[in-house]
């Protein structure tokens, strides 16, 4: 389902998506097709908390999916980038702070300290392989 109508844009990328979420292992595909996937409920600033959004960078093209390439430039990204969450009036901007290449688990990214509010971009990687993952972190302004 749509949490709070919230959407995710990268300006420098061009990317503007509705957040799902879901965590059902079959569901997945099918949320991904509608736009973004958040595991979790977005935890917005001030309030400490880590959300983390999927996205695809690559699918078979033949599944008719306009978000099968939302992520496919997410690796353009640089230190200091802007990232914004969106609900109605609200904008909570985050900054890019971290990009880091991570084995499809996850691990050193769910278990990696943080202090305040941050958000942590992810999809496959490379671009057309499911070996990796590229994860985006961005702290909160």
């Amino acid at each position: 389902f749509v949490q709070g109508n919230l959407t995710l844009q990268i300006p420098k990328i061009q990317v503007s998506a509705p957040i799902l979420v879901g965590s059902k292992k079959e569901e997945v595909d099918q949320l991904l097709s509608q736009g973004a996937l958040s595991l979790g409920p977005y935890t917005p600033p001030p309030k400490k908390g880590r959300t983390l959004i999927f996205g695809h960078s690559s699918d078979y093209p033949w599944k008719g999916n306009i978000y099968s390439t939302l992520f496919s430039n997410l690796s353009k990204l640089a230190i200091g980038d802007s990232i914004l969450i969106v609900r109605g009036k609200d904008h909570f901007e985050y900054r890019v702070r971290e990009m880091l290449i991570s084995d499809r688990d996850l691990a050193p990214v769910l278990s990696s300290q943080w202090a305040g509010n941050e958000l942590v971009l992810s999809t496959c990687y490379p671009i057309g392989l499911f070996t990796k993952r590229l994860n985006v972190i961005a702290s909160a302004l």
